[in-house]
């Protein structure tokens, strides 16, 4: 074989190499610049995660009442039946269930609890009694009653407490066993409620 033919031969398989080095440098950057777009975006999206996270542990927090029972302003509450505040005021983290009257603890830790109901004696020459206790996980952690034996009397009751609540944990609000109340929602603004905090 000639040695121009060699030489030839020899430098286009030389190109073809070098072209080929070329394509996959050429790839290896587009791969690098997804890569890196991907990472950034999930770099991102952890930050947003991580901020999330740490607002929920800090800011977790609810205050709810009834709304929409202001021509009646009372109620006779049936005894052991679950009370429902069917306005959120306040719900950060998500944990109160409007509908069921039911807290939900997002993330663990002490938590600072209150319930207030403002009791109502209608009148007609009859004692009204109320009881109602904070249920936890469906077991009963307190108790608060009254007996009202003056017509038109009112009194607030209700109770604050402390609790270290693990992550699902449930909180609701229940009138006793034969203990049926007459409630009042608002006078003059909003007077029975059921809140609660984390403490930091």
């Amino acid at each position: 074989m000639p040695v121009a033919s060699t030489a030839n031969e020899t430098v286009s398989n030389f190109n073809e190499t070098i072209h080929d080095i070329i394509q996959k440098l050429q790839e290896a950057e587009r791969d690098i610049k997804e890569n890196k777009k991907e990472i950034q975006d999930l770099t991102s999206r952890l930050s947003t995660a991580e901020n999330e996270i740490r607002q929920l542990s800090t800011q977790v927090s609810f205050s709810a009442v009834n709304e929409g029972l202001f021509e009646d302003f009372t109620t006779r509450v049936s005894s052991d039946t679950d009370i429902v505040f069917n306005k959120a005021l306040v719900n950060v983290g998500g944990g109160y269930n409007t509908t069921t009257g039911v807290f939900t603890c997002p993330i663990a830790g002490r938590y600072f609890i209150n319930y207030d109901f403002q009791v109502k004696n209608l009148g007609r020459g009859l004692v009204t009694t109320a009881a109602v206790g904070l249920l936890l996980n469906g077991g009963r952690v307190t108790r608060s009653q009254t007996a009202l034996r003056q017509p038109d009397a009112d009194v607030i009751m209700g109770a604050g407490l402390v609790l270290q609540l693990q992550q699902g944990d449930k909180l609701n609000v229940r009138t006793a066993k034969n203990w049926p109340g007459v409630f009042c929602w608002s006078w003059y603004g909003y007077s029975s409620m059921f809140s609660g905090f984390l403490l930091k």
